[in-house]
């Protein structure tokens, strides 16, 4: 299957710390203009799930450089898509395992659930790995 190139746009560059979560969501809010509620609600959550990642589990090579976002609406096909480019260990989020769900409360674990919630918010995951880094691409659709 052929990987379709979208035209991204705007791009920020944050810290992969938990404060610059909010200056993303706040950003994603500006360039997605246009995108009905539902569907930019559910790429922010998206987006924010993959930053908390990102900040709890890339390490020291993540927090040395900034994290790139770029974002793509195409109003005319009723979808929109943030990219995600960080400098931490390879991970790749379509495929990595899911969290079996507990069983009891005293099962409970914190943890593992953005993933499940990043596969059934969005309509389509993309990952690959470039200049040693990782580059995910996450897809919301609307009717």
């Amino acid at each position: 299957m052929a990987v379709r190139e979208l035209p991204f746009g705007p791009e920020l560059h944050i810290r992969a710390v938990v404060a610059d979560v909010r200056l993303a969501s706040e950003w994603l809010a500006r360039e997605a203009g246009g995108v009905p509620s539902e569907a930019l609600g559910r790429l922010e959550l998206c987006l924010n799930e993959a930053l908390a990642n990102v900040i709890a589990h890339g390490g020291d090579s993540a927090a040395a450089q900034s994290v790139a976002l770029q974002v793509c609406v195409q109003q005319d096909m009723g979808e929109a898509a943030v990219s995600v480019t960080d400098a931490g260990p390879a991970f790749d989020a379509t495929s990595a395992a899911l969290k079996e769900p507990a069983h009891s409360l005293a099962d409970a674990t914190p943890g593992g659930l953005g993933l499940l919630l990043m596969r059934k918010l969005s309509d389509a995951l993309a990952y690959h790995r470039a200049d040693d880094k990782n580059v995910l691409t996450i897809t919301v659709r609307w009717a």
